[in-house]
């Protein structure tokens, strides 16, 4: 893991910069303060899990250059070109409430236990299980499934994966600020959620807008219902409160607001392409594949096509093998034969 003593300075420099430049981009800004950590050894991976420690959620991607982007951020931003500049507009609020007003008037057709009507964090969640696009992310508290779905879903000798570590604590001191007095253990699920849903029924309502500056947060969501699939996977979500900026951009607000942390609230560890089936290999003697992490025939079929592409791995590696045994056979055979 990459040292990281000049995060202080690093930030100091990046909130001056930030704070003369006249139209600022939140992700290029958040990118840049995102630490690039890269292993390319099983145990190179177990030593970065290890130096994180317990207090961090994780998240596989299969691609390194992705952005952190929620469902709803992908559809819901697009470009404009004007003569001189690109603009980007969003109307993430307004579709997210025709969304959500849809899957509630029919979610009741398929299953006899609908959240609650107060009970917007489930409502989203329950759409995100489901597929629909949501103001939600998924992660995980193992960083081992994280590993599982950047190399799963990844492109194996042909693009670089990543796993994104975020710092619960630091979500955690930084959501604190919005109460008057500090949370115990005991109650901050149900603070959060509370606090969570109360500003979701008021944007959801009009009352209130995405673009109020208290809003501009990333909470973790706690639905009440957790579901096999997420036990499985030890699965939490991050919420972004403020529609107004996508996902990583609020998150760089937070950043940018925070002047007491000391080390990196954001890392990113690269997976090489080659590094992707020998992972995958190891994840399997750990249990970790689609049928722990999907508990039903769908999972078990998935973890029959993991079987094949590891497998067929392990005999191209054995062909390749013999091939270069063969070739250096060849050659000790002719030396020999040429050798007076």
């Amino acid at each position: 893991m990459r040292v990281t003593n000049d995060w202080p300075e690093r930030m100091r420099t990046t909130r001056e910069r930030y704070e003369k430049d006249p139209y600022p981009n939140n992700r290029t800004y958040f990118n840049e303060l995102v630490v690039n950590d890269r292993v390319t050894t099983w145990r190179g991976f177990h030593q970065w899990v290890d130096q994180l420690q317990d207090s961090w959620v994780f998240r596989g991607q299969a691609k390194a250059a992705w952005d952190l982007e929620t469902t709803l951020d992908r559809h819901t931003s697009w470009e404009i070109k004007n003569k001189t500049s690109y603009l980007y507009e969003r109307h993430a609020a307004d579709y997210e409430r025709k969304l959500l007003s849809g899957f509630q008037l029919r979610a009741h057709h398929y299953m006899s236990h609908p959240p609650g009507e107060a009970e917007l964090m489930d409502w989203l969640a329950l759409m995100q299980h489901y597929g629909g696009p949501t103001r939600l992310l998924d992660w995980t508290r193992s960083p081992y499934v994280a590993l599982y779905f950047a190399v799963r879903e990844g492109d194996p000798g042909k693009r670089s994966a990543a796993v994104w570590a975020i710092d619960r604590d630091w979500i955690r001191r930084e959501l604190a600020k919005k109460f008057d007095t500090p949370l115990s253990d005991a109650d901050w699920s149900a603070r959060v959620s509370n606090y969570s849903n109360d500003i979701l029924r008021k944007q959801l309502a009009g009352e209130e807008s995405s673009e109020d500056p208290k809003n501009m947060i990333v909470v973790p969501a706690t639905p009440k219902r957790e579901n096999e699939r997420m036990a499985a996977q030890q699965g939490v979500f991050l919420c972004n409160l403020n529609l107004v900026y996508p996902l990583d951009s609020a998150l760089m607000r937070m950043i940018k607001c925070d002047d007491k942390s000391d080390k990196p609230p954001v890392r990113k560890l690269i997976v090489g392409p080659r590094q992707q089936i020998p992972f995958l290999r190891e994840l399997k003697r750990m249990n970790i594949s689609a049928a722990s992490l999907f508990p039903d025939l769908e999972g078990f079929t998935r973890s029959l096509g993991e079987w094949l592409e590891i497998q067929v791995s392990i005999d191209i590696q054995q062909r390749e093998q013999q091939d270069r045994e063969a070739k250096s056979a060849l050659r000790a055979y002719i030396e020999h034969e040429q050798d007076p």
